[in-house]
């Protein structure tokens, strides 16, 4: 035991030897958990439309009105024909055009019907799905208000709805918890991941080797100091939780604490376990990211309903242990249940985090540790054959660093989908009526509902939306159509899971629309066929652009291709000078006569080509495995991610100047890297931000690049339509390489 606690106490010295090392392990959660909680939001707030009015009434202007106060839409421009549409569209400029036909309003008061277009960009699936559906509710709501003040109709179904969990549908209750998961396995599976691979390429584990020490004893070692400061990370960020986004803690607090401490547990497991059959710390690093990243982010249930992909996904979701935290700590925190609910996914990663414990200490044992003008041209490309060998002599690395990105490409595009394919509803049938049937009969055919269970019991249904068995209930109560047949409102109660916002709420746009044309024809059998056009309905017409089949595969392989080519360049194109820094030959360079920016230039080269290449490779299968359309210039695509990617390895050269430790390098670039891509429109729209981080974005060269990719692929944008995001791009790319150049210089 005594050698045990001596092993953990040099362990907590190594840590806290570097003051910034400590800084970063504890700060980079907070802020994390801070900015995307704020920032990662799939709602629509003044999202910008344009409107082409060919009738200019005093109808379409009331409606025009309704849309642009109602909160979810701003007029950013009013259209004069329709070949501006195409021009304000391409030019991302706005997300939809609203267009009014000609005698809009005549129409509507002779035939009692008027058309009404909504061109949607369809490059964004799920946006453009928000934005025609909260336009088509808000001219629902207007027909209805219109019907009741002209003809005195008042509609018959009047829904009560109730948002269980989160009535005030904030985002944050779903990305707040997701986020935790994310970043609590990444951080600490990253820590241990080059635990033991440092003491390999540093000669020190042929020491431990050596000692009296047991292998458990080692692994255990490398393990609790990070448990200690992963415990303090977690209250600090439920404590943030609470307090900033009120993000309430109905559950066992005590309870919270536990199963957060497991989950790290299993994520330092899993890591330890990574750096045991790794051979350094980039093999170690390299699978550390692909293997929790984009799985934590896309099967997890993070930001993408598992229920709604394909079945093989779900079935691969339950090897993800974000998956388990994320449930365990939305019950717990959100909903309020003890050990009962969540006893499952307890038990779950208590045993995964036994097996990799497991996995690790074997493996420990296995493993063998012992060591293993013109001219200056020339000496450029000299220094780029000594990258590429230095790359391509680990065999294991030369393989995954094109295989792996180009594997999880063909893996993960297709699991991410936001559109709602399926939401189980329990219903309370009290009436038993002609009316309630034909109501159930509507919601049943939709396909977008499945009524999975008819019950008598109020409890029994809050019970299934309190395991997530159903994420609505609706009851209908005994004289329903009773008072549709004597013209009285008949109200119904529906309860919601909205503990998911978007799921929520465009459960409910989609059942008030159902509603609204039951409402629509049994108001047309009161008012009677001789009097048909005292009813006003205005009809919406639904036009998507650019992606009319709102493919999610046509929207997120352009997404997962800047997160793999940014990986590469971002992690591994800064990690290869800290080592040598650490291993010491960066003394030998720095006394040859090899200029700064020639080295500089010959760290970037070799990973800005491979990324190229993968880049082009993923374009390839993407067209073959999924159709993916490329309507613009393949030159202006390779332009514009060359730019990009020489921007941001002059990002991770800078950092990795400055930084003592690859380990104080990986958390550094981290930060800015999972900053990049939860801010850059990858997952979710950036238009729904908040002003002020909106206003951030611009200095965030992912949002650019992953813009100009869509704009090219699937708009057939051109260099005007981009110009300004390449212009950025550019200033971005000469400032931080120049910073880079420099900033070599003062280190050396």
């Amino acid at each position: 035991m005594k050698r045990l606690l001596g092993f953990v106490v040099k362990e907590f010295i190594h840590i806290f030897r570097d003051p910034r090392t400590v800084i970063v392990l504890f700060g980079i959660p907070v802020v994390q958990i801070l900015l995307f909680g704020f920032v990662i939001k799939l709602e629509i707030n003044d999202s910008n439309i344009a409107i082409l009015d060919l009738s200019k009434d005093e109808v379409s202007l009331s409606l025009s009105d309704r849309l642009c106060s109602s909160g979810f839409f701003r007029l950013k421009e009013n259209l004069h024909s329709y070949n501006d549409i195409d021009r304000v569209l391409r030019s991302g400029k706005v997300k939809s055009v609203i267009v009014f036909g000609e005698d809009f309003g005549r129409d509507l008061a002779a035939s009692g019907k008027a058309s009404l277009s909504i061109i949607a960009d369809g490059t964004e699936p799920n946006y453009a799905t928000l934005v025609c559906n909260y336009a088509t509710a808000i001219v629902n709501d207007f027909s209805r208000e219109q019907n009741e003040l002209n003809a005195g109709v008042t509609f018959a179904i009047q829904p009560e709805v109730r948002m269980f969990y989160n009535p005030e549908l904030k985002d944050q209750f779903m990305f707040v918890p997701g986020v935790m998961a994310f970043v609590l396995i990444l951080i600490s599976a990253l820590m241990t991941s080059i635990a033991i691979t440092r003491e390999k390429e540093f000669g020190t584990m042929e020491v431990l080797l050596v000692s009296p020490l047991r292998a458990g004893h080692i692994i255990v070692g490398k393990v609790v100091p990070y448990m200690v400061l992963s415990f303090i990370t977690v209250l600090v960020i439920l404590w943030m939780s609470w307090l900033v986004f009120e993000l309430p803690i109905r559950g066992s607090l005590w309870l919270l604490i536990g199963v957060s401490m497991l989950y790290i547990l299993l994520g330092l497991s899993l890591g330890i376990f990574i750096s045991t059959v790794s051979n350094n710390m980039q093999q170690a690093i390299f699978i550390s990211l692909m293997s929790l990243l984009l799985p934590t982010i896309i099967l997890s249930g993070f930001i993408f309903p598992v229920e709604n992909m394909p079945y093989g996904y779900g079935i691969a979701s339950y090897l993800v242990p974000g998956k388990y935290y994320l449930i365990a700590i939305k019950n717990i925190m959100i909903k309020g249940l003890g050990i009962g609910y969540v006893w499952k996914e307890t038990l779950v990663m208590s045993l995964m985090s036994a097996f990799f414990i497991w996995l690790s200490i074997n493996s420990f044992k296995k493993k063998d540790y012992s060591r293993r003008g013109i001219i200056a041209m020339r000496t450029v490309l000299y220094l780029i054959r000594k990258e590429f060998k230095q790359i391509f002599r680990d065999v294991f690395l030369g393989k995954a660093i094109i295989g792996i990105p180009i594997l999880q490409l063909l893996i993960f595009v297709p699991a991410v989908t936001l559109e709602i394919k399926r939401v189980d509803l329990c219903v309370i049938d009290r009436d038993m009526t002609a009316h309630s049937r034909q109501l159930l009969s509507a919601i049943q055919s939709s396909g977008v509902f499945r009524i999975t269970r008819f019950t008598q019991s109020e409890d029994e249904a809050n019970s299934l939306l309190h395991s997530d068995k159903n994420h609505m209930a609706i009851q209908i109560p005994s004289g329903f159509g009773r008072d549709i047949g004597n013209g009285h409102p008949a109200r119904i109660m529906v309860s919601v899971n909205a503990i998911n916002a978007m799921t929520a709420q465009l459960s409910w746009v989609y059942l008030s629309g159902i509603v609204n044309d039951m409402n629509m024809d049994i108001a047309l059998e009161s008012v009677g066929k001789h009097a048909p056009t005292m009813l006003k309905q205005v009809e919406v017409t639904h036009r998507i652009w650019y992606n009319e089949m709102l493919n999610y595969k046509h929207f997120m392989l352009p997404g997962i291709l800047t997160i793999l080519i940014s990986l590469i360049g971002m992690v591994l194109g800064g990690i290869n000078l800290v080592k040598e820094k650490e291993i010491g030959t960066i003394e030998q360079i720095n006394v040859t006569p090899i200029k700064k920016h020639q080295f500089i230039l010959s760290k970037m080269i070799p990973f800005l080509l491979i990324s190229l290449f993968d880049l082009a490779f993923g374009l390839i299968l993407g067209k073959l495995f999924f159709n993916m359309p490329f309507v613009g210039s393949i030159g202006l695509l390779f332009l514009s991610a060359t730019i990009y990617l020489v921007g941001i390895m002059g990002l991770t050269l800078l950092i990795s100047i400055y930084s003592h430790s690859q380990q104080q390098f990986l958390f550094v670039a981290f930060f800015f890297f999972i900053i990049f891509m939860l801010m850059g429109g990858i997952f979710t729209p950036t238009d729904s931000m908040p002003l002020w981080a909106q206003k951030m974005n611009y200095f965030n060269p992912m949002m650019y690049q992953m813009r100009v990719t869509r704009m090219v692929m699937l708009k057939g944008s051109g260099l005007m339509d981009v110009g300004k995001d390449l212009l950025a791009l550019l200033i971005f790319g000469v400032m931080l390489s120049v910073l880079a150049v420099r900033g070599y210089r003062k280190v050396a």
